[in-house]
């Protein structure tokens, strides 16, 4: 995990994501919202398999970042795991963007806008 601006943190994603990698990717989630993180950003570039149990961690990722007012951002995802997102309707409540860069982009840009709380209360 990497806190790359003020509120936003990004976690690689590399080798393999499966069941086996739900407590260390919940862990590192909640680690990061303790530091008071606002924005998360999965980043897939890494990653050389995935399964259905993974995917499934990514969906319980989704909803402790929704219960906690997180933002939820994915990068580096190859034509196959967007097919999927978009199959399993995670890019519903995922936003998802072509590079880090633009992810930190729009990071910024939200956290900067008006009303938006920085913190949980």
């Amino acid at each position: 995990m990497r806190k790359e601006l003020a509120y936003v943190y990004i976690i690689d994603l590399a080798g393999e994501l499966t069941s086996s990698v739900q407590d260390a990717l919940l862990s590192a989630s909640e680690q990061a919202s303790n530091d008071g993180a606002r924005v998360l950003v999965l980043n897939f570039s890494h990653l050389v398999y995935k399964n259905s149990s993974g995917l499934k961690s990514i969906v319980a990722l989704h909803s402790r970042c929704k219960a906690a007012r997180q933002h939820l951002f994915a990068v580096g995802l190859n034509p196959g795991y967007q097919k999927i997102f978009e199959v399993a309707q995670l890019n519903q409540g995922i936003t998802v963007y072509a590079s880090e860069a633009e992810a930190l982009q729009a990071a910024h840009e939200l956290l900067a806008a008006p009303g938006v709380p920085l913190r949980t209360p």
